[in-house]
């Protein structure tokens, strides 16, 4: 529920700098007129749009296990878990991808990655590790989560995740 009102308040805060902006603009408008209050929005908007985006870029979700060498052979099975956050809150999906015979299981890649309302939130994979566990895997996660107000970061807090994923 947490999450849910900090991205509400992210949204409010937004709506109120709007809001102040208009007021700043009809203000500009009235007493220096039209051409003067359109030079001031456009300089306003360019001060503001030169802010570097401090996002990550898209790139593809990063493998957790990182010990593998790269052009191992992918997995030939996997398993997905949904771990909701709360109601109305954004989800966690831990999905495992494995290489399974008749009597061996071999952990191949842990990925994670988020789904739901995201505005003034960010989560970032930091550590995760997989084994056997009988005909099961077992998992553990971590993830940072970067509580947000317009972009930066205000809190920061990080959470493990562990639990058991189906094999078959």
């Amino acid at each position: 529920m947490a999450i849910l009102l900090w991205s509400l308040l992210n949204i409010a805060v937004l709506v109120g700098l709007l809001y102040i902006f208009g007021r700043v603009v009809l203000v500009v408008k009235r007493h220096f007129g039209l051409g003067f209050a359109l030079f001031f929005c456009l300089g306003l908007l360019a001060v503001g749009g030169n802010k570097v985006n401090s996002a990550t870029p898209l790139t593809p979700t990063k493998n957790l296990l990182g010990t593998l060498v790269t052009g191992t052979p992918l997995g030939n099975a996997s398993s997905l878990q949904t771990i909701p956050l709360g109601v109305g809150a954004p989800k966690i999906h831990v999905l495992a991808e494995y290489w399974i015979k008749p009597d061996t299981l071999k952990p191949r890649g842990l990925y994670i990655t988020t789904a739901g309302l995201l505005f003034g939130h960010q989560w970032q994979p930091i550590y995760g590790a997989m084994a056997q566990r009988s005909t099961q895997l077992q998992y553990t996660a971590t993830v940072r989560h970067d509580w947000m107000l317009l972009g930066n970061s205000v809190f920061s807090s990080v959470h493990e995740y562990a639990g058991l994923l189906p094999t078959n």
